[in-house]
This record gives structure tokens, sequence and C-alpha cells, in this order.
């Protein structure tokens, strides 16, 4: 098949049925106790096979969960809720190809449902097929505009592709119509850092850190892009604040101390880098990712 579903889906490669059973035989062990509730209960619908396909789901058991899946999409072949489900197993397993051929029965079922042109999309998008992706998720956006995840999605991929403008505009979809949630205000942000417009990521920022105020991470970013807009003052505010919440977290007397260096307070930064010690790996990728790539090593001295 061509047009929104790519031309090249037989590329995917992997995921037959040997593998398929060598895996459940691999994953045996004992039953999770919600599955063992479930099954004592006797009921052969489709719906009590889903919720035993998520249950083995939830702990981590996914082939035992496609087969329960499957169980569910035989069993109500009018359903395409069903078929998305195992498709979206399928994709968690690394088996592209049975999860974009399942998504594929699914929509043959129903052409109109958004889920499975969503699950699709994500598909497409965790093996490197942008472009089928993006008109996936197009499709699922217009057949549920009202879907703030959808949005932030299309958002993202739009970004990662370098179209910054097209997925800053979804991105404040996504904050539209959920302005209550904190994560879709820090993805915003994210972009506006990206874009060099440092006063509108802070104000989203700010608003995530209002919406979850026990979020250490929260705090630390709002931080770092205080002192990327030469505002040490309000970083340092903000930076106990996360210290507070996590008051090992190396990166974060790093970033205090750069505050604190930056207000001629140098007696509180060197408190704050003698109490972290020297700054490792992890720490330093943590704060580029913050966002601040040119934060100093102190000295080994």
């Amino acid at each position: 098949m061509s047009g929104i579903f790519g031309e090249n889906d037989s590329t995917f490669s992997g995921g037959g049925l040997a593998d398929e059973v060598e895996a459940q035989l691999r994953e045996k062990r004992r039953k999770p106790r919600r599955v063992e509730r479930l099954e004592e209960e006797g009921d052969d619908s489709a719906a009590n096979a889903v919720e035993i396909g998520d249950a083995y789901a939830d702990e981590g058991q996914i082939f035992q969960a496609i087969t329960a899946y499957k169980r569910a999409a035989n069993q109500d072949l009018r359903n395409p809720a069903h078929l998305t489900r195992l498709a979206d197993a399928y994709t968690f397993a690394e088996m592209p190809a049975k999860a974009i051929a399942h998504y594929k029965r699914a929509l043959k079922r129903n052409p109109h449902h958004p889920d499975t042109y969503f699950g699709l999309a994500e598909t497409y998008r965790r093996f490197g097929r942008h472009n089928p992706a993006l008109l996936c998720y197009q499709k699922a956006i217009s057949l549920d505009p009202d879907h703030a995840f959808y949005r932030y999605r299309m958002g993202e991929i739009l970004c990662e592709v370098g179209l910054y403008d097209e997925g800053l505009v979804e991105l404040q979809n996504a904050v539209y119509l959920d302005p209550d949630e904190a994560f879709y205000h820090l993805c915003l942000g994210d972009t506006f850092v990206r874009l060099n417009r440092l006063p509108e990521a802070i104000l989203q920022f700010e608003e995530a850190v209002l919406l979850s105020p026990y979020d250490d991470y929260l705090y630390a970013r709002l931080g770092a892009v205080y002192l990327m807009a030469d505002q040490p003052d309000r970083a340092v505010r903000v930076l106990r604040a996360a210290l507070h919440l996590r008051p090992q977290m190396v990166a974060y007397h790093h970033l205090i101390a750069e505050a604190y260096t930056a207000l001629e307070m140098e007696q509180h930064a060197a408190k704050h880098r003698v109490e972290a010690g020297d700054l490792d790996d992890y720490s330093r990728k943590f704060i580029h990712g913050l966002g601040r790539g040119l934060v100093s090593t102190p000295s080994r001295a």
C-alpha cells in the first residue's frame, strides 16, 4: 500500500512466529495476581481479554499481552480498538512490520478511528519514518482536533524535522486544549528556548512550576533559563527550591553556584561547588539538557 502509509513498509523486518513463540517461552513466569483474578472470573469476553492483556503489559510481559490482545481481536471482529491495542503491543515488542500490518487491518474495519492513525504515526516515528508519521498524525488530528496529546506529539515531530514554527503552533494548541498539564508548558518552553525567545520560554516554565510545584526538574529548568536570560537573582530563588526538593543533585549545586558567581557572591558559589564536588559526566549532560552547555568545571586543585 502507498499513500498515507508510505511505500516501503515491506522494508521493516523481523517478528516471525518462531521469534514470538520463543519470546513467550522466555517470558513464562508466574502470572500476575491480577491476571489470575481475571481468569478466575471465567469471563471469555473480548473486554476481559483486553484487561488480561493490560495486566500482562503492566508487568512488562509484552508477548503474553500480545496473546491476550489477539484473543480480544478475534472475539470482537468489528471493534478496531482491539487490533489497535494489539498493534501497539507489537510496536513495544520492537516488531514494526507486524504492528503496521495490524494498524492497517484496524483501519480497514474503521477508517475513521483516530487512535489507530495515532498509533500508526507513533510506530512510524519510533522506527525513523518521519514522513508517513507526519501524515498519520495529521489524519488523527483531523478526526479528533481537540485531542491535546495528538497536538503535542505532532508538535514534537515537527520540531524534530526542523519545522520549529509549525511545531510551535501545535504545541501552543496542546497548551490551549489542556492548560493544566505542566508537561505541555514545559515542551512549549523548550521550543521557545530553541528559537531564542527566552521571555516567552520563561513564562511557560513559570506556569509549569505553578502547576507542578513539587517537581524539582521544573525549578531547575526555569533556573537554567533565567541564567540564559541574565537573571541570576531569579535563578537563585528557583534553584534553591530545586535543591530543597532534591538536595543531593550535583547539577543543581553547580547551577546555583554559577548564579551566585554572576551575582558576585563567590563565597556562596564556592560553598555549593565544594558540597557538590567535581562535575561528573552525568551532571554535565544533565546541565546541557537544561539548556546550559557552557558550565565551567571546578578546579581539581
